[in-house]
């Protein structure tokens, strides 16, 4: 295994070891293609001025998820395409410091909160289910505490 843990951007690779892990991987979320995230990373005529006038970050993500409706099945295809769009960073190829002066945290926190209040939800029902699987998971953490 080389040095590098992503497989062309399309997933962690992780540990090479055959022991398994006592917390299981989250299962991964669908991807587009290649050439169809890449035309979707190009900066398109009609966007550039629509981006300049979106100021924050919850707005920025909402117009993700209503452009690029496969953003809301996967949110490290959201931050792809956030990086790409609102910071024009050459992805794959990013210094720590290019990398550490986004808030991605954020960027997933935008995209859960407009889908809490019915917004923008998965398109893909798998996604939708297991994503409602967690959430009552972490409820019945919370309250048996």
């Amino acid at each position: 295994m080389s040095g590098y843990p992503y497989d062309g951007g399309y997933g962690y690779r992780g540990d090479d070891d055959d022991e398994e892990d006592d917390c299981s991987r989250a299962p991964e979320e669908p991807w587009p293609s290649p050439e169809k995230a890449e035309d979707d990373a190009r900066l398109k005529p009609d966007e550039y001025a629509i981006l300049q006038q979106l100021r924050t970050k919850k707005k920025r993500v909402e117009y993700l998820l209503r452009r690029y409706p496969d953003t809301r099945n996967n949110d490290t295809y959201l931050e792809w395409l956030y990086m790409r769009k609102f910071h024009r960073l050459p992805l794959p190829f990013l210094t720590m410091r290019q990398l550490a002066s986004i808030n991605l945290e954020g960027v997933r926190r935008a995209r859960q909160k407009l889908q809490e209040e019915g917004r923008y939800l998965p398109t893909n029902p798998e996604v939708m289910r297991r994503r409602r699987k967690l959430r009552e998971a972490y409820r019945k953490a919370i309250h048996s505490l």
